[in-house]
C-alpha cells in the first residue's frame, strides 16, 4: 500500500513540476512589454527540461501505480492518455513559440530600419564616360560613346586641338593606367560637319593625338554596327585630316577602306646598330614614318618577343642618334621587321613610338610594307597582298596609282593640300593609294568612373 502511495506522490510531483516548467516558459513569453524581454536562450531551455522532466516522472508514477493496482488501471488509463495528449501539445507549443519569438525580434528589426531616417551624406560628384572596346585583329580600340568632353562646334582638326588644348586629361584617363594601357587607341565619336558621314571621330593614344588610325577606323566601324548606326554597306567617316570612306560586309565585322597616300622615301639606307652591326632598311610613309628591315623569317615569332623588341628598339635609337629622319626632319617612330610568308603575303613585326608592338599587322605599316614593294616593281596595282601579324592575323591590302593632282587634293605627309609638295613627290618613285581590309569584333561596354576622390581619376601620368 506504501509503495501505491509513494507511486501517487511521484505523479503529483511530476505533474507539479512539469506545470512549473510551463509557468516558467510561459512568464517572460506571455509578455510583450519592450520592459520584460523574453528569456536568454539557455533559461528557455532550461524551461524546457524542467517541463520535460516534471512529465516523465509523472507517467513513471502513473505506470506504476496501475501495475500494483489492477483496479485503478481504468481509471489512470485515461487520465495517462490525457496527460501524453498534453505533453506533446506541449512540445508543439515550445517549438512554436520558439520560431515565432525569432519572426517578432525580425520584424521589429525590419521597422526599426524602415522607420529610421538615413542620414544625408554629400558624395562627391563621380562622372561616367561610356565607352564601348573592341580588338582590330588583336590590337584593341576604345571608343566613346557618352561622357566625353564636350567640344562646341567647327572642323574635326579643330575640334581635335580644342581636346589636346583644354581636355587632354580625358585622353589620359581613358587611356592611361589604371583604366588603359599604353597598346590602346581611343576613339571620341563627334558629330561630323558633313551630314553624309556616318559619325565624326578623333583619334588618341598614350602619347597624343592621331590624325588618322587604319585599325581604328575598323574599330568605329564595326562599333558604329554594334550600336546600330549603320548596316552593312559604303559609309564614310569624318576625321582630323580627312574624309574616310569604308565598306562594311554583311557579317558587320570586316570593314574595307581607302588608307592615305603612301611611298617610299628612301631605299637601302645602311645604319651602324650597336650590338648589331650593320642593319640595311627603306625609309617610307604609311601614315606614318617606318624603317623597314628584313628579317629571318624564323625570328618573326611569338616565343622571340624579347629578341624583337630588344633589336628593334636598338633600330629606333641608332636612327635617332645618327639622325635618320623623314621627309622635313620628321623622326621615324616605328620600326617593322619583315619577311616573305608564302606567295602574296609576308609577315611582320611593328614597334610603336611608344615602345610597345602591335599585336595586328598595323594598317600604316601594311601602307608603307606595300609602298616600298609597288617602288620595287613587285607588286601591281590592283592585285592583293596580305600582311600577317606576330600573332596570325591578317590584313589585306591592294593599292591604285593616283595622278599628282590627286595626292596635293589628298594631302601628303600631314601638309595642307593648299601647300606645295614641290620635288618631293617629284622625287617618289611611287606614290599609291592603298586599301585596308580587316576584321574587327566587340569585346566590352562599360563606364569608366573618374571620381574625384580617386588620386589616379585622369590615369597615371607616364
Amino acid at each position: 500500500m506504501s509503495f501505491v502511495w509513494a507511486s501517487i506522490w511521484a505523479g503529483r510531483q511530476g505533474r507539479r513540476s512539469s506545470d512549473a516548467g510551463k509557468k516558467l516558459w510561459q512568464r517572460p513569453a506571455a509578455s510583450a512589454s519592450a520592459t520584460q524581454p523574453m528569456l536568454p536562450r539557455d533559461r528557455r531551455l532550461s524551461s524546457i527540461l524542467v517541463s520535460w522532466s516534471g512529465g516523465v516522472a509523472w507517467l513513471a508514477g502513473m505506470a506504476l501505480l496501475a501495475a500494483t493496482n489492477p483496479r485503478l488501471g481504468d481509471l489512470w488509463t485515461v487520465d495517462f492518455v490525457a496527460n501524453i495528449f498534453l505533453a506533446l501539445t506541449h512540445s508543439a507549443f515550445v517549438a512554436w513559440r520558439e520560431r515565432s519569438s525569432l519572426t517578432e525580434k525580425q520584424s521589429t528589426l525590419i521597422v526599426c530600419q524602415s522607420n529610421t531616417t538615413p542620414m544625408k551624406v554629400s558624395a562627391p560628384k563621380v562622372e561616367r564616360i561610356s565607352t564601348i572596346d573592341s580588338h582590330t585583329c588583336g590590337e584593341p580600340t576604345r571608343t566613346i560613346v557618352s561622357g566625353g568632353p564636350v567640344l562646341g562646334s567647327g572642323t574635326l582638326l579643330q575640334r581635335q586641338h580644342r581636346f589636346a588644348k583644354d581636355f587632354d586629361h580625358y585622353r589620359s584617363a581613358v587611356i592611361n593606367e589604371p583604366r588603359g594601357n599604353d597598346v590602346l587607341v581611343g576613339a571620341l565619336l563627334c558629330k561630323p560637319s558633313s551630314p553624309e558621314c556616318a559619325a565624326g571621330v578623333i583619334f588618341f593614344n598614350n602619347l597624343g593625338y592621331l590624325g588618322m588610325c587604319g585599325r581604328g577606323v575598323i574599330g568605329v566601324a564595326v562599333t558604329l554596327a554594334y550600336l546600330g548606326r549603320i548596316g552593312s554597306g559604303y559609309h564614310q567617316l569624318e576625321t582630323p585630316v580627312g574624309v574616310v570612306g569604308f565598306e562594311l560586309d554583311e557579317d558587320l565585322h570586316r570593314v574595307t577602306f581607302e588608307s592615305v597616300a603612301s611611298y617610299r622615301y628612301r631605299a637601302n639606307v645602311a645604319i651602324d646598330v650597336p650590338g648589331f652591326g650593320e642593319v640595311v632598311g627603306d625609309i617610307a610613309w604609311g601614315g606614318n614614318w617606318f624603317f623597314l628591315v628584313r628579317s629571318d623569317a624564323s625570328k618573326i615569332r611569338p616565343q622571340h618577343l624579347d629578341d624583337l623588341l630588344t633589336f628593334s628598339k636598338a633600330i629606333r635609337k641608332a636612327l635617332e642618334d645618327q639622325q635618320i629622319h623623314g621627309y622635313g626632319g620628321q623622326r621615324v617612330d616605328h620600326v617593322q621587321l619583315h619577311c616573305d610568308s608564302g606567295a602574296g603575303g609576308g609577315r611582320n613585326f611593328v614597334l610603336g613610338p611608344g615602345g610597345q608592338w602591335d599585336r595586328s599587322p598595323c594598317s600604316t605599316g601594311t601602307n608603307a610594307k606595300v609602298a616600298c614593294l609597288a617602288a620595287e616593281g613587285k607588286l601591281d596595282p590592283g592585285k592583293r597582298w596580305h600582311q600577317e601579324s606576330i600573332i596570325g592575323t591578317r590584313f589585306e591590302s591592294r593599292y591604285r596609282v593616283p595622278g599628282l593632282e590627286e595626292v596635293k587634293q589628298l594631302g601628303l605627309l600631314g601638309i595642307a593640300p593648299s601647300q606645295s609638295l614641290g620635288d618631293t613627290v617629284a622625287a617618289t618613285s611611287a606614290v599609291i593609294i592603298p586599301s585596308i581590309a580587316g576584321e574587327a569584333s566587340v569585346t566590352a561596354e562599360s563606364q569608366l568612373m573618374l571620381d574625384p576622390d580617386d588620386a589616379f581619376r585622369y590615369g597615371i601620368p607616364v
